[in-house]
Protein backbone atom coordinates (compact mmCIF):
# COMPACT_ATOMS: atom_id res chain seq x y z
CA UNK A 1 0.00 0.00 0.00
CA UNK A 2 1.12 3.35 -0.73
CA UNK A 3 1.67 5.94 2.06
CA UNK A 4 0.37 9.28 0.95
CA UNK A 5 1.71 11.93 3.50
CA UNK A 6 4.51 10.17 5.60
CA UNK A 7 7.47 12.58 7.46
CA UNK A 8 5.72 15.78 6.36
CA UNK A 9 6.66 14.21 2.89
CA UNK A 10 3.64 14.59 0.20
CA UNK A 11 2.33 11.93 -2.33
CA UNK A 12 -0.70 13.62 -3.27
CA UNK A 13 -4.14 11.92 -3.47
CA UNK A 14 -5.94 11.60 -6.91
CA UNK A 15 -9.20 13.71 -6.78
CA UNK A 16 -10.27 10.75 -9.51
CA UNK A 17 -10.58 8.30 -6.98
CA UNK A 18 -12.69 7.25 -3.21
CA UNK A 19 -10.55 6.46 -0.95
CA UNK A 20 -11.34 4.53 2.55
CA UNK A 21 -9.62 5.37 5.46
CA UNK A 22 -9.82 3.32 7.91
CA UNK A 23 -8.88 3.96 11.65
CA UNK A 24 -9.52 2.73 15.12
CA UNK A 25 -12.64 4.72 15.23
CA UNK A 26 -14.28 4.88 12.21
CA UNK A 27 -14.01 4.85 8.60
CA UNK A 28 -13.54 7.74 6.13
CA UNK A 29 -14.67 7.61 2.86
CA UNK A 30 -13.31 10.15 1.22
CA UNK A 31 -14.61 11.20 -2.50
CA UNK A 32 -12.61 13.17 -4.74
CA UNK A 33 -13.81 16.38 -6.20
CA UNK A 34 -13.22 14.86 -9.88
CA UNK A 35 -14.69 11.94 -9.19
CA UNK A 36 -18.29 12.46 -10.69
CA UNK A 37 -21.41 10.90 -12.51
CA UNK A 38 -21.38 6.82 -12.90
CA UNK A 39 -17.27 6.97 -11.71
CA UNK A 40 -18.52 7.90 -8.48
CA UNK A 41 -21.56 6.50 -7.91
CA UNK A 42 -19.58 2.88 -8.53
CA UNK A 43 -16.65 3.65 -6.55
CA UNK A 44 -18.94 4.02 -3.85
CA UNK A 45 -20.96 1.31 -4.18
CA UNK A 46 -18.05 -0.91 -4.06
CA UNK A 47 -15.94 0.86 -0.93
CA UNK A 48 -19.55 0.20 1.23
CA UNK A 49 -19.36 -3.22 -0.30
CA UNK A 50 -15.79 -3.42 1.07
CA UNK A 51 -16.31 -1.61 4.23
CA UNK A 52 -19.52 -4.28 5.50
CA UNK A 53 -16.87 -6.90 4.63
CA UNK A 54 -14.58 -5.61 6.59
CA UNK A 55 -17.34 -4.91 9.39
CA UNK A 56 -18.56 -8.39 8.92
CA UNK A 57 -15.01 -10.77 8.83
CA UNK A 58 -12.63 -8.43 10.34
CA UNK A 59 -14.71 -6.77 13.43
CA UNK A 60 -14.05 -3.32 12.04
CA UNK A 61 -15.64 -0.48 13.52
CA UNK A 62 -19.25 0.41 12.78
CA UNK A 63 -18.87 4.38 12.09
CA UNK A 64 -18.72 5.44 8.80
CA UNK A 65 -18.27 9.09 7.88
CA UNK A 66 -18.31 10.47 4.15
CA UNK A 67 -16.53 13.76 3.21
CA UNK A 68 -16.25 14.85 -0.05
CA UNK A 69 -12.59 16.37 -0.80
CA UNK A 70 -14.10 19.91 -0.88
CA UNK A 71 -14.64 19.61 3.03
CA UNK A 72 -11.68 17.88 3.96
CA UNK A 73 -10.82 19.18 7.02
CA UNK A 74 -8.21 19.83 9.97
CA UNK A 75 -9.68 16.28 11.40
CA UNK A 76 -8.56 14.67 8.61
CA UNK A 77 -5.20 15.79 8.17
CA UNK A 78 -4.90 14.33 12.27
CA UNK A 79 -5.06 11.20 11.18
CA UNK A 80 -2.07 11.07 9.11
CA UNK A 81 -0.16 12.69 11.82
CA UNK A 82 -0.42 16.15 10.37
CA UNK A 83 -0.98 19.96 11.85
CA UNK A 84 -2.03 21.13 8.48
CA UNK A 85 -2.39 19.84 4.81
CA UNK A 86 0.32 19.48 2.92
CA UNK A 87 0.71 22.49 -0.18
CA UNK A 88 -0.54 19.88 -2.61
CA UNK A 89 -2.68 17.34 -1.01
CA UNK A 90 -4.78 16.25 -4.38
CA UNK A 91 -3.24 16.12 -7.86
CA UNK A 92 -3.99 14.33 -10.70
CA UNK A 93 -1.67 11.10 -11.07
CA UNK A 94 -0.79 10.39 -14.13
CA UNK A 95 0.79 7.07 -13.56
CA UNK A 96 -3.01 6.32 -12.50
CA UNK A 97 -4.48 7.77 -15.98
CA UNK A 98 -5.93 3.70 -16.63
CA UNK A 99 -7.24 3.35 -13.46
CA UNK A 100 -10.18 5.68 -14.55
CA UNK A 101 -11.45 5.36 -17.55
CA UNK A 102 -15.32 7.17 -17.80
CA UNK A 103 -18.07 4.62 -16.60
CA UNK A 104 -20.64 6.65 -17.90
CA UNK A 105 -22.83 5.18 -20.73
CA UNK A 106 -21.97 4.72 -23.97
CA UNK A 107 -25.26 5.43 -25.66
CA UNK A 108 -25.31 9.39 -24.25
CA UNK A 109 -22.41 9.32 -26.34
CA UNK A 110 -22.16 11.21 -29.75
CA UNK A 111 -19.71 10.92 -32.25
CA UNK A 112 -19.60 13.49 -35.32
CA UNK A 113 -16.79 11.20 -36.99
CA UNK A 114 -18.76 10.43 -40.39
CA UNK A 115 -19.90 6.75 -41.17
CA UNK A 116 -16.97 6.26 -44.02
CA UNK A 117 -13.92 7.34 -41.56
CA UNK A 118 -15.29 5.16 -38.97
CA UNK A 119 -15.32 1.86 -41.33
CA UNK A 120 -12.03 3.48 -42.30
CA UNK A 121 -10.49 3.08 -39.11
CA UNK A 122 -11.84 -0.17 -38.23
CA UNK A 123 -10.30 -1.86 -41.40
CA UNK A 124 -7.19 -0.23 -40.78
CA UNK A 125 -7.25 -1.73 -36.97
CA UNK A 126 -8.18 -5.24 -38.73
CA UNK A 127 -4.79 -4.69 -40.54
CA UNK A 128 -3.32 -3.81 -38.00
CA UNK A 129 -4.50 -6.96 -35.56
CA UNK A 130 -3.77 -9.43 -38.83
CA UNK A 131 -0.38 -8.26 -38.82
CA UNK A 132 0.07 -8.60 -34.93
CA UNK A 133 -1.87 -11.13 -33.87
CA UNK A 134 -0.27 -14.57 -33.77
CA UNK A 135 -1.58 -17.19 -36.28
CA UNK A 136 -1.00 -20.82 -36.61
CA UNK A 137 0.69 -21.68 -40.20
CA UNK A 138 1.21 -25.44 -40.92
CA UNK A 139 4.17 -26.26 -42.99
CA UNK A 140 4.06 -26.03 -46.10
CA UNK A 141 0.87 -23.72 -46.76
CA UNK A 142 2.25 -20.19 -45.63
CA UNK A 143 -0.56 -19.19 -47.24
CA UNK A 144 -3.56 -20.65 -44.77
CA UNK A 145 -3.57 -19.85 -41.53
CA UNK A 146 -5.52 -20.22 -38.39
CA UNK A 147 -6.19 -17.08 -35.58
CA UNK A 148 -7.98 -19.20 -33.88
CA UNK A 149 -6.39 -22.35 -32.46
CA UNK A 150 -6.01 -24.73 -29.43
CA UNK A 151 -3.81 -27.15 -28.80
CA UNK A 152 -5.60 -30.05 -30.70
CA UNK A 153 -4.76 -28.01 -33.53
CA UNK A 154 -0.62 -29.02 -32.81
CA UNK A 155 -0.11 -32.04 -35.08
CA UNK A 156 3.26 -33.39 -33.80
CA UNK A 157 3.24 -35.21 -37.21
CA UNK A 158 3.39 -31.50 -38.80
CA UNK A 159 5.62 -28.39 -38.08
CA UNK A 160 3.45 -25.79 -36.65
CA UNK A 161 4.87 -21.79 -37.15
CA UNK A 162 3.08 -19.27 -34.55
Amino acid sequence: MEQFFVDKQCRPMDPRAVYIIQTKEEFIVLIGASCQGKNQEKYKEFAYKYIGELQKRENASEAVTEIDQENVDSYFWSIWGLEQAPAEPFMNTSAWDYWFPSLEDDSKRTTNVPMVEQIDNYNEEVKAEKLLKPRLFTYPDTDISSAVFDEEDLDFDELNLI
